[in-house]
């Protein structure tokens, strides 16, 4: 029994006691049904859920591979949607059928490598802290820089790490079995090869997740050189370039993964330039989508994507000054902001602003007939808010408006009959 995500609780048809398996129980004639109960759920989600949706997970990642585009793949958002923790990749491996190619295995066995490294990088800034307790950045940026050349150069020393170190954390962390972590089994090595298999870079790929996980960021040109050395066609392993693949001056920034920032209120105010205002909300897309990843059924989180995806696209298409323009559900963008918008509505049907900016955003799209329910539906649940709230004559009046726009819903479904 391991604790449960919050995604996977709130679909349990009953209620599970938080003090179950712990001494608080003791006196409680209940504590064996509690109990029970526990395992049973536990069972589900191990034996039921996880290999369910490995079913359909494999097929996400073997198409994102073929597309191109597995290194944006939102790997851990996708299992916190169903209620499954990242320490259960491992199971979620295990469960890939032979159908889905290595390749795919390889990639999610990267991913638990990235955040086992973060984890290493954290001990070690800790261990740091507690022998120096002095706020000196530049001894904290050579113990990263360190770490980081060893273990990505193309060393024996390196190839040593991930078989002493990287390996058995996956193993104990997150249930990673045969043949990856195998006493037999070369991991940096056979990660590599995914190098001469497929376009795609394993340890470039791992690289740019460790800085998301960790807040690091390197300098664009420590970036280009690294891949570029990475493109060589022959690499001397142990040679001088590569044991100082990093360097003091590499470091950009070091610093916690920042889940919020401000970005939002910096697009609006660059509004007298589309660049600036486009790159702001980009930004902001990409932290917003960083907190996603650990909670993936936030409404406020999903709601402030689409409204940065509308944003966008008016710029794009309108320019500074939004025109009457209808949006196509064809375009790409619009259905993936659609979809965000789908999602914030899921996690909260009562919440108002939310309906209210999806059905505007469907009245964007030209589609009225499924704005004007979207609308009514808002404007009734902020009437509740306000009756609840004690303002019951403001409330009325909002209640008045949603009967003119059912009116308004049946008449446009009549004329379009």
């Amino acid at each position: 029994y391991r604790l449960f995500r919050p995604e996977y609780l709130l679909k349990q048809k009953k209620y599970l006691c938080p003090d179950c398996f712990s001494g608080f129980l003791l006196a409680d004639p209940n504590r064996k049904k509690h109990n029970q109960e526990a395992v049973a759920a536990s069972r589900h989600l191990l034996e039921d859920l996880v290999p369910r949706f490995t079913r359909s997970l494999q097929w996400m990642l073997l198409e994102a591979f073929q597309d191109g585009k597995i290194q944006k793949f939102p790997l851990s958002e996708n299992l916190h949607m169903k209620g499954i923790n990242i320490r259960y990749l491992g199971l979620i491996l295990h469960n890939i059928g032979s159908e889905a190619r290595m390749a795919v295995c390889k990639v999610v066995v990267l991913a638990e490598a990235a955040r086992v490294i973060k984890n290493f990088i954290r001990e070690k800034l800790r261990d740091k802290m507690k022998e120096f307790q002095q706020p000196l950045e530049a001894t904290y940026r050579r113990v990263v820089i360190n770490y980081m050349t060893l273990v990505f150069s193309a060393t024996h020393a390196s190839e040593e790490l991930w078989d002493r170190q990287i390996k058995p954390m996956l193993k104990l962390r997150y249930h990673v079995g045969s043949p990856y972590t195998d006493d037999t089994y070369m991991m940096k090595p056979q990660m590599d090869r995914l190098h001469q298999e497929t376009t795609l870079d394993p340890l470039w790929l791992t690289f740019m997740r460790v800085q998301e996980l960790t807040g690091l960021k390197f300098t664009d040109i420590a970036s280009q050189r690294f891949r570029r050395m990475r493109g060589q066609i022959t690499t001397i392993k142990d040679s001088l370039d590569q044991k100082m693949l990093f360097d003091g001056t590499n470091l950009e920034e070091i610093g916690e993964r920042c889940k919020h920032m401000g970005i939002i209120n910096e697009a609006l105010r660059e509004s007298r330039d589309i660049m600036s205002a486009l790159h702001f909300f980009d930004q902001a897309i990409i932290k917003y989508r960083e907190a996603l990843q650990s909670n993936p059924n936030n409404k406020n989180i999903l709601r402030n994507i689409a409204l940065c995806r509308w944003r966008m696209i008016e710029l794009q298409k309108c320019g500074l000054n939004p025109k009457k323009v209808v949006f196509s559900m064809n375009d790409a963008d619009v259905s993936e902001t659609d979809r965000y918008f789908q999602r914030a509505v899921d996690a909260d049907r009562k919440d108002a602003f939310t309906l209210y900016c999806y059905a505007k955003f469907m009245w964007n799209c030209g589609r009225e007939q499924r704005a004007y329910p979207w609308f009514a539906v808002g404007l009734r649940e902020y009437a509740k808010f306000l009756e609840n709230s004690g303002d019951s004559d403001t409330a009325e009046k909002f209640l008045q408006r949603t009967v003119v726009v059912t009116q308004a819903a049946m008449s446009q479904m009549r004329l379009q009959g």
